[in-house]
């Protein structure tokens, strides 16, 4: 985790928050490897990926049994960890979209989630690429890394954000 910390430092870019792959940062032990050592990186935020249940379903009208088991196992865990970070004085997200649907973000199913956000800081988390690459599409050979671009550059998306009275932040802006 330190080793992680360093690198990201010589980058030289400011830190906005902390996830890890497949989110292994909910893993007791790193979570608080991460609390601690991140301190002494100015840490200020940990996306915390808590699909909510049912928006998530009603956007994306497919898959409930799945999302219901991930909610089930993970809704007690992910609260206890937003208690956490409160208590440590760290930001989190309220919400995450694309738990679930990791890799097939659609103009359509993007245009569900954001007539179904709730009441906070939900994050809709994206993979996407311009072209297909070995480099990422070897390790994640089923997604759809280009429909993904295409959706976040989709003018009727962006048209329903400007309308929504959506406000776009970002982590360091919580």
């Amino acid at each position: 985790v330190r080793a992680q910390f360093e690198a990201f430092k010589r980058t030289g870019l400011q830190l906005d928050h902390v996830n890890a792959h497949n989110h292994m940062h909910l893993h007791p032990t790193i979570f608080a490897l991460i609390l601690k050592v991140g301190r002494e990186f100015n840490l200020r935020a940990i996306r915390i990926p808590h699909e909510p249940l049912m928006p998530s379903w009603r956007a994306a009208g497919n898959g409930f049994l799945p999302r219901f088991f991930v909610w089930v196992v993970l809704a007690p865990w992910t609260s206890l960890l937003k208690l956490r970070l409160r208590m440590a004085g760290i930001r989190t997200n309220d919400f995450v979209f694309g738990l679930h649907d990791s890799g097939h973000l659609t103009g359509r199913l993007v245009a569900g989630f954001l007539k179904q956000l709730p009441q906070g800081v939900t994050e809709i988390y994206f993979h996407p690429a311009t072209r297909r690459c070995p480099e990422i599409n070897d390790t994640m050979p089923d997604y759809e890394h280009e429909r993904e671009f295409e959706a976040l550059t989709n003018k009727d998306i962006k048209g329903l954000v400007a309308t929504s009275g959506i406000q776009r932040v970002a982590f360091s802006e919580l």
